[in-house]
């Protein structure tokens, strides 16, 4: 399984019709290219866009510059052949090693997956070197 760190931008919104929408609109505007997005509501009226973007330097310029509340998250990119247990076994891996985590999205696409994982500020150096990633 080939693991790489990754930067993402968490933009966060008021969980309301055409959040998304402004949240993506001055990435896209900026010429980022999203690898992957997941978006959710968090409670309170709020919501969370957890972006991947090809430059997470331009991606965090262009939010803030659109007057949208952003920070950048160290994570985890993992891809590789996809089984039934993969996600199972990850898991335990992460807890076995203390490992707490915050997010994660995955998906499979020609029996390939991608998973990305991010921790706590305290735990994504951790979850980096406990995945080996580059």
């Amino acid at each position: 399984m080939a693991a790489k760190r990754v930067t993402l931008v968490v933009v966060e919104v008021r969980d309301r019709v055409g959040a998304l929408a402004e949240a993506l609109g001055p990435m896209a505007k900026a010429g980022v290219n999203l690898e992957g997005v997941v978006a959710y509501g968090v409670g309170g009226g709020a919501a969370s866009v957890v972006c991947l973007p090809d430059c997470s330097d331009t991606a965090m310029g262009a939010a803030k510059e659109a007057g949208l509340k952003a920070r950048k998250v160290e994570a985890v990119l993992l891809s590789g052949p996809d089984a039934p247990g993969v996600g199972a076994r990850l898991a335990k891996r992460v807890a076995k090693a203390g490992i707490n985590i915050k997010g994660l999205a995955a998906m499979v696409v020609k029996g390939q997956h991608r998973t990305l994982l991010w921790a706590g500020p305290k735990d994504a150096e951790a979850l980096a070197t406990e995945l080996r990633a580059k």
